[in-house]
């Protein structure tokens, strides 16, 4: 919100009028407000994803913001091209000039008339998400509807404006681009530090002076000489509590914590009509959820409640384990892949991992003494790196609402870019 008012409040010393839409607000009196289908033509393409060839000479628009190869063409000219429905819905949009190919559920504008190709894709890549908020878009799989796009408002200023405003949007967009590629890989670096450090913990433990030996465990070289190697089922024991009346609904989430679905967010999960086999979970429990621990759905429940039969609730059978320590152990060993290596498959990309197949995963013991120190370690060093890089993404997120205020402000005539330094 602070972009945005940032940038409208930038000199509005032109004449301005309503542009009788309500999302558009004050527009340059010399300035027109066209439907879609005055400024250019729409069409759909034919081919499908599995289509793609990699190595292909031209390029190929899918629904996605990465850019496919192919072999063939059914375009060439200026083109502005936006995906019709699935996830990138009012957030993917290319321009693109020459020989091209286009999914058949991608829109792809041409013909350009009263709007130049450049302006209308900033114009679009701003404003068209308004449609899908609006709620014209279907509430389960979001999509657009070639009526919606052609009727489309569009803010019209003079080709020479348009012109300027492409230029100095190239100019600012490409600058702050830049700068945020750089705090996002520093980011990323941050994260992977933290990784790092928290795989060297629970693998190697804290003391790098000890013996080394080879290990037993497939997705691990080395061990401390002094650890111990036992399966799952030494270590744990499954649970199958009968749920609480008063149970709310726990979630494993990917970034591995387990906890009330209410403490977190409701949107985006469906509701069961029926909770069959649903089980009582305990603060503290070992949970992994069996259909996402391959992508790191593994963690210590921050509360009691009830969760789905796809769980698996465990707690330990020998007293020298600590939950904690090996639930950080575990997700190491799902980013390794070596969850999904050795899970059968029920769908694409789903990997069923149940105790039945972790009770026979080797697994490394320290004493339970390292595992607090260990667990000590990964508590104290990472909260650092977390901040860090928590800073960093806001920073991020900041420099895009100013990116997307900029854009609006400039296509719709409330920031005079003549006015602005090069």
């Amino acid at each position: 919100m602070r972009a945005t008012i940032a940038v409208a409040s930038s000199n509005e010393t032109r004449p301005m009028l309503d542009s009788g839409v309500e999302w558009i607000g004050r527009i340059p009196s010399h300035w027109r407000v066209l439907q879609t289908r005055r400024v250019c033509d729409l069409t759909t393409g034919w081919r499908d994803t599995q289509d793609a060839e990699p190595g292909g000479e031209y390029p190929f628009f899918v629904r996605s913001q990465t850019i496919e190869r192919i072999g063939t063409y059914s375009f060439e000219g200026e083109a502005v091209l936006t995906s019709g429905d699935g996830a990138g819905v009012g957030k993917i949009f290319h321009h693109h000039v020459g020989k091209l190919e286009f999914h058949q559920r991608v829109y792809l504008y041409h013909a350009f008339r009263h709007v130049t190709g450049r302006f209308f894709f900033y114009y679009l890549r701003e404003h068209l998400h308004r449609v899908v908020l609006a709620g014209n878009a279907k509430s389960t799989v979001d999509s657009l509807r070639r009526p919606m796009l052609q009727e489309f408002p569009v803010v019209v200023p003079s080709i020479p404006e348009q012109r300027a405003i492409v230029s100095f949007l190239d100019r600012k967009i490409a600058v702050l681009d830049s700068l945020l590629c750089k705090k996002a890989r520093l980011a990323e670096l941050l994260d992977e530090k933290r990784h790092a450090l928290v795989t060297d913990a629970v693998t190697k433990g804290i003391d790098r002076n000890v013996p080394m030996k080879r290990s037993s465990i497939e997705w691990l070289d080395e061990i401390p000489e002094h650890w111990d190697v036992q399966r799952g089922r030494f270590l744990f024991r499954e649970l199958a509590l009968p749920p609480r009346p008063d149970d709310g609904v726990v979630t494993a989430f990917r970034d591995g914590q387990v906890t009330l679905r209410e403490n977190r967010r409701t949107d985006g999960f469906m509701l069961a009509e029926k909770e069959t086999g649903y089980q009582h979970v305990r603060e503290g429990d070992l949970v992994m959820h069996s259909m996402d621990a391959f992508a790191g759905a593994i963690g210590v429940s921050e509360s009691s409640g009830k969760c789905t039969p796809e769980y698996v609730v465990m707690e330990p059978s020998d007293e020298r384990v600590s939950n904690p320590c090996y639930a950080r152990l575990l997700r190491v060993m799902a980013k390794r892949n070596y969850i999904f290596v050795i899970s059968p498959s029920v769908r694409e990309r789903a990997p069923r991992f149940r105790f039945v197949a972790f009770k026979d995963v080797p697994l490394p013991l320290p004493s339970l003494k390292e595992q607090r120190e260990i667990l000590h370690y990964v508590e104290r060093e990472s909260p650092p790196l977390v901040k860090a890089a928590s800073k960093l993404q806001e920073q991020v997120a900041s420099i895009e609402e100013y990116r997307e205020a900029l854009i609006s402000a400039a296509v719709t005539g409330k920031l005079d870019v003549s006015k602005e330094e090069a």
